[in-house]
């Protein structure tokens, strides 16, 4: 079973769909959204969205440690040319919860906050994949809110594609978020990580009707 990160070829060609794929605007009032692509690919990117209400950190829990967090290019990656990550140049950007995961905090709490996510599987491997990428939301008193995983199965003709994942509480009470992609003991199941958004109420938008 193939398990680093700087394996050639790991990153699967983008479908075509995905990559011409008009983005839909968020359906709710004044998120901020912040898509990697304002600073060059291996950028540290801790305190460069600071000045939108959010920090970021690359951490461990076992054993705790924490570090510097990246804006990373990676083919067919979502928002390019950039997304997050965990890893420096010059390997892949891609990565699971073995290298760490991403924390964005935040100077006011937030009601719903969300990633867009990809799960990338080496490119050989023996058994049936299960782990996912995931978010997790967390409050001011470091208790677990919410955990929302990629929403498909291997074998789904669209597992591999990005698909947004989601927290959110009753609320403006997230302090801070974790994104990585879970290691299970099984097959490794990479993610790659885009297009952060967030907001501190959940106002719905109408959609718009007609020509």
């Amino acid at each position: 079973m193939a398990t680093r990160l700087d394996l050639l070829g790991s990153v699967p060609a983008p479908n075509r769909t995905d990559l011409f794929r008009p983005r839909p605007p968020l359906p709710f009032a004044r998120p901020t959204i912040i898509t990697f692509d304002d600073v060059p690919d291996g950028t540290v990117i801790d305190e460069q969205y600071a000045a939108k209400g959010v920090h970021f950190a690359s951490i461990s829990t076992s054993p705790p440690r924490r570090w510097s967090s990246y804006a990373r290019s990676a083919w067919g990656i979502e928002s390019a040319p950039n997304g997050v990550s965990v890893v420096a140049p010059p390997q892949l950007s891609l990565f699971d919860a073995r290298q760490g995961g991403i924390e964005a905090r935040f100077d006011k709490p937030q009601q719903w906050v969300s990633i867009d996510a990809q799960p990338v599987l080496p490119p050989e491997y023996f058994g049936n994949p299960t782990a996912r990428p995931f978010i997790e939301a967390y409050d001011a008193g470091n208790r677990l809110l919410e955990r929302t995983r990629y929403p498909l199965n291997p074998g789904d003709p669209a597992w591999g594609s990005w698909q947004v994942l989601m927290v959110s509480a009753g609320s403006a009470v997230i302090t801070r978020v974790v994104i990585s992609s879970a290691w299970d003991g099984g097959v490794a199941v990479y993610g790659l990580f885009d297009r952060l958004a967030f907001g501190t109420e959940r106002s719905l938008l109408p959609f718009s009707l007609g020509g």
